[in-house]
């Protein structure tokens, strides 16, 4: 495959000189509107979030076609991409300064610190298998009925499982086409059960939302543009507001968020004490909790909030002056073609790169624990269609009937009566001797030996059938 090196470079760097521009614009722009009409709920704020981030990954994209299409040179392997981007470095250090001069800098900077983000994304994956194939153990029972009457008042149709997992110290909801929600085996006895149903329906709100598919898209954007610290601002807000709009649905279908603050609190409570110091959660940090249950209780610092935006609108808007500023004083060559060099189409010799050794796979989930996954699932649901029958509400109605006629039996006249009369028929000295004599001459009878002779001919038949050979 050969790729025009210097078409590659000047698209990217000036593709990236833009995306922070746009990045600033947009950055002001989400603030400003949200100056304008503070009024907006949680999840307008995620999608608007959202939007600028697509659109500043949109902008990136469409730059980089338009500088990539519109200047060049001759084509040359991708193999010696590398040399070609530190030979074009070294021929441009000697001339006048210029923005263009940092783009062969600015290009290897950025290919090293995609791979770095690449990998950081494959560690994901590979900690998301792990998550999703290992430590996991079926919920409670009880749990099940409150976890479908959850998704039911969600209006969510698709299924959804949840297990308890030795991985998570947070609850967490991992995937789209089949969603499940990973709860910490930890916590199972020392949370009540209106505060499992409150995070439940957090969990299941994330579901409702699609926030696992929005997510992806997100991951996406940030590992493309990682060099972009409006990304990563934006990214903040996302996630911020995302889980302020699962609280919001929490709250409505609750009433009420004192219960759901209780649930936060107590989850927080136990992750401090199971959790390493590094470790990450769902929860956030202290004042981020503290900020969640100030907003649902309707607490929260207007002023502080409305002076944080300021700042930011101020800061972004001197951003992007500076960034116009500069680009007028450095023209571009797009549209120009420079005059090929002999040197740049024929690249030395030695600069080829061997092509690498194919990775091997490390992250391979056993059979074994997939087939036990799929079992456990198979027979959960098995169990609920079963728990959710008409015959099985009726065998539950019919025991239930069946309990409460023979209590209303064992409390009537009738059966007292009849426990007086056998009270005074064992009273009776009589009937007790009579009874004794009666058994006495029984077990003397020939009847009775002739049953215990044949119990022993059996017993016998019996003893010598497991000492035999066969």
């Amino acid at each position: 495959m050969e790729i025009n090196v210097y078409n590659v470079i000047q698209a990217l760097g000036w593709s990236m000189f833009h995306s922070l521009g746009l990045g600033a614009c947009c950055y002001a722009v989400l603030y400003l509107l949200w100056l304008v009409c503070p009024r907006h709920s949680a999840a307008v704020k995620h999608n608007m979030a959202l939007g600028m981030q697509f659109i500043v990954f949109a902008g990136f994209v469409t730059s980089f076609v338009y500088y990539y299409t519109h200047s060049g040179l001759a084509a040359v392997p991708s193999s010696t991409m590398p040399a070609e981007i530190f030979r074009l470095a070294v021929t441009e250090r000697g001339k006048d300064f210029s923005l263009e001069n940092l783009f062969p800098y600015v290009a290897g900077c950025y290919f090293v610190g995609l791979t770095v983000q690449l990998l950081l994304l494959a560690s994901s994956y590979a900690r998301l298998l792990t998550l999703r194939y290992s430590g996991l153990d079926p919920i409670p029972l009880p749990w099940i009925d409150v976890f479908e009457a959850s998704r039911r008042r969600l209006g969510i149709r698709k299924e959804v499982s949840v297990y308890l997992s030795r991985h998570v110290t947070v609850p967490l909801t991992i995937g789209f086409v089949k969603p499940f929600v990973l709860f910490p085996m930890a916590y199972v006895n020392k949370l009540s059960m209106d505060q499992v149903e409150s995070i439940l329906l957090h969990e299941l709100a994330h579901v409702k939302r699609q926030d696992f598919l929005c997510n992806l898209f997100k991951v996406a954007i940030e590992t493309v543009l990682f060099f972009n610290p409006f990304i990563w601002a934006l990214s903040r807000i996302i996630a911020r507001e995302r889980e302020h709009a699962c609280d919001d649905d929490v709250m409505r279908q609750l009433g009420t968020p004192i219960p759901y603050a209780r649930a936060l609190v107590a989850l927080e409570e136990l992750r401090m004490n199971k959790a390493p110091v590094l470790s990450m959660a769902a929860t956030g940090t202290k004042n981020q909790l503290l900020e969640r249950i100030k907003r649902m209780t309707n607490m929260e610092s207007k002023p502080r909030n409305m002076k944080q935006q300021f700042t930011a609108l101020v800061v972004g808007s001197l951003v992007l002056f500076t960034l116009v500023v500069l680009f007028p004083a450095q023209p571009s060559n797009a549209g120009v073609r420079p005059a090929p060099q002999v040197d740049t189409i024929v690249p030395p010799a030695d600069t080829t790169v061997p092509p690498a050794l194919p990775i091997a796979d490390t992250v391979k989930i056993p059979k074994e624990v997939r087939v036990l996954v799929k079992k456990m699932e198979k027979d959960t649901r098995k169990l609920r269609k079963q728990i959710d029958s008409p015959e099985w509400k009726r065998r539950v109605a019919d025991i239930q009937d069946r309990t409460a006629k023979l209590t209303d039996y064992l409390h009537s006249d009738k059966w007292k009566s009849r426990m007086d009369s056998l009270q005074k028929m064992v009273d009776d000295q009589k009937w007790g001797e009579r009874s004794m004599n009666g058994l006495h001459e029984y077990f003397e009878s020939k009847e009775w030996k002739d049953h215990l002779q044949a119990i022993e001919e059996k017993s016998r038949d019996v003893a010598s059938y497991f000492e035999s050979p066969e």
